[in-house]
Order: C-alpha cells, then structure tokens, then sequence
C-alpha cells in the first residue's frame, strides 16, 4: 500500500475476496475506510459446499472453451454469454489432452491443500466483530452462499454495517445484476466517504 501512496481507501471483494476484505479491514483499521463485503459468509452449509464442488469438477475437462461456455451458461442462466466468455478466458486453459479445464489446482477447492487457520469459522467470525469500518453486505436475493439468517448473523457481528439485497441475483452479484448492484454500492460510497 505504501508503494502505491495509498493511505485510507475502500476495500471490496466478492466471495473469497470478500474474506480477504474484512480480514485486511480487521488488521489494518485505521486504512481502510470503508469495505464491501459481496456475497460471502464466514461458514457455508456443507450441501452448498459440496454442490459447489461437484458443479466446478462437472464443468472440468471439456472438449472445447464454447462448451464451458455454454455449461456455464446453463448453470448461471442470469449472466450474459459475452460476460462468461471473458471471464473464463481468464479462468480456464486447454490442457495437454487438448480437452479444456480450470486453471485452478482442483485439490485446495477440494480441501487437498493445508487448511489456514484463517479460514476456520471461529477466526472468521471473530475477525467480523472487529472491523471498525463502515462495511455494506451485499446479498443475492437468489444466493445460496449468503442466506437470510447468515447475513442476519453477520449483521450483527460487524459493528458498523448495513444490508443490501440485490434482485434477480444469486452469488454473482455484480454480473447477474450490475444495475442494482451499482447503484447500491455508489449510494454507500457516497455515504461512506462523507463519514
């Protein structure tokens, strides 16, 4: 941040960026002005968790990009063709087999990997109850990461937050509705940064 000549900013981050957020808001309050925590939650059901894993293994090794397209089209039915297909341009590779998959290594989404204690719940939640910024949730009205009564959860863990439900919206807010989320997050920056 110092290389960067960035003194107090806002932080925002989606899913595991949005753990990231309120843990680098937790540390370092007096830098982070405000942060957006965008549909996250400090601990997920284990059927969500395991549906998510067997919807990233189901969508793996492909014979070619436009059919990861289309399978994720399928699934995500409120994101444009032209969004998906930049972002996974990003996120996925033709392997040596020719055949398309993640770039990610699939054994740390499966839990191979070594766990961080900043993961655990415990740590999570306890790091939400010292975030001294002012902190707007995001939520899908759709999500099945950020329920109804986590998000009441964690309202009431965070010191300084408001909730904003975004419409016709599951866990990728900002691509399956970027009108209402803009406008929900430019409202609370212009509140935020008034503060």
């Amino acid at each position: 941040m110092q290389e960067l000549s960035l003194d107090r900013f806002v932080l925002a981050g989606q899913a595991w960026g949005a753990r990231q957020t309120h843990i680098f808001a937790a540390l370092h309050p007096t830098i982070v002005r405000a942060a957006v925590l965008i549909d996250t939650a400090p601990e997920v059901k284990k059927s969500v968790a395991q549906a998510v894993l067997s919807y990233l293994h189901e969508i793996n090794n492909l014979s070619s990009f436009e059919e990861f397209v289309s399978k994720v089209h399928s699934r995500e039915p409120n994101r444009s063709i032209d969004h998906i297909r930049t972002m996974l341009w990003h996120q996925v590779e033709q392997l040596q087999d020719n055949k398309w998959g993640w770039k990610r290594d699939m054994r740390t989404i499966s839990g191979g990997g070594p766990p961080s204690p900043m993961d655990s719940p415990k740590y999570l939640w306890a790091s939400l109850a010292t975030v001294r910024c002012p902190t707007l949730l995001v939520r899908g009205a759709e999500s099945p990461i950020l329920t109804e009564d986590m998000a009441a959860r964690m309202l009431q863990a965070l010191p300084v937050a408001q909730l904003e439900i975004i419409p016709r919206a599951r866990h990728l807010v900002a691509t399956e509705n970027p009108l209402d989320f803009e406008r929900s997050f430019r409202r609370f920056l212009n509140k935020a940064i008034v503060l």
